[in-house]
């Protein structure tokens, strides 16, 4: 009977007369309102214990009354919906929740989240290894850094150091005289040269007419030829008499043209151009 009693007085929503018909020996003290809780005052009496809470809990947990929240009241199986990211326990800065070692989660560093990270490979991609912090070597396709080795690579010299890279495979810039085979030749200058009109005398030169060469030195050659055919301007019309020779020679940066005059009389010449281009 005693267990009667007991369980009847945590049944939430049970009216008190009910309970008294069906337990012979227990009464109320004063009337219950429908709608209410029962109430033991002792194991001979019930009365009215107050309105049913919202929604109509008796009980939380088993326990009545004032109920606290005590641990392990709650379990993720009670639990539906979704958590906010507000809901989460706050994390350090520059940190991520991980576990290194297993067991409960920790904020793991920057350090301790890059242990986690899968090493590169050829069908994996991840890490790269740790920089060995120099400029003599490069991070090679197996994921390996290595020396490289300037002997194997097509044109190249001793040393990286020496531009050791093939010819044919530089687009712009200028190559060092250096740099050219022995056996090269370099143009130092080409141009034109217009020569005067004005009459040059028996046995005498026409002052010299110039163009600039930069880079033309006392010790170069120029090559200069007419650039059309000049057998039929006055001066260099072939005759028994002769025709004015031109003398060509280089000063500093300058080409030097003069018109001389090896017949009997003064001689006034057509216009005439010399091309001249000096190598080395």
């Amino acid at each position: 009977m005693k267990k009667l009693f007991v369980a009847a007085a945590f049944v939430a929503l049970f009216s008190s007369a009910a309970f008294a018909q069906s337990n012979p020996g227990v009464t109320t003290r004063g009337a219950v309102t429908p709608g209410h809780l029962s109430t033991f005052v002792d194991k001979f009496h019930i009365q009215d214990g107050g309105a049913v809470p919202a929604g109509g809990v008796a009980s939380v947990f088993g326990r009545t009354g004032v109920v606290v929240a005590v641990s392990g009241d709650y379990s993720f199986s009670l639990i539906s919906g979704q958590a906010a990211l507000t809901q989460l326990p706050t994390l350090g800065a520059n940190t991520a929740l991980c576990s290194i070692a297993g067991g409960t989660p920790i904020n793991c560093s920057k350090a301790q989240l890059t242990t986690l990270i899968n090493q590169s490979t050829a069908s994996l991609p991840g890490l790269m290894p740790a920089w060995p912090n120099n400029t003599t070597t490069y991070l090679r396709g197996d994921d390996t850094f290595v020396t490289l080795n300037c002997a194997a690579l097509s044109g190249s010299a001793a040393s990286c150091g020496t531009d050791a890279t093939n010819a044919t495979n530089i687009s712009s810039g200028t190559l060092a005289v250096a740099r050219l085979p022995a056996t090269a030749t370099l143009t130092i200058a080409s141009g034109t040269v217009s020569l005067g009109t004005t009459a040059v005398a028996s046995g005498a030169c026409s002052a010299a007419y110039t163009a600039t060469a930069t880079g033309l030195a006392t010790t170069d050659t120029i090559q200069a030829t007419f650039n059309g055919d000049p057998t039929g301007i006055v001066g260099f019309i072939p005759s028994t008499n002769g025709m004015l020779a031109i003398i060509v020679y280089p000063t500093a940066n300058t080409v030097n043209a003069k018109e001389c005059n090896n017949t009997g009389a003064s001689i006034t010449p057509g216009a005439v151009t010399l091309n001249f281009r000096v190598t080395r």
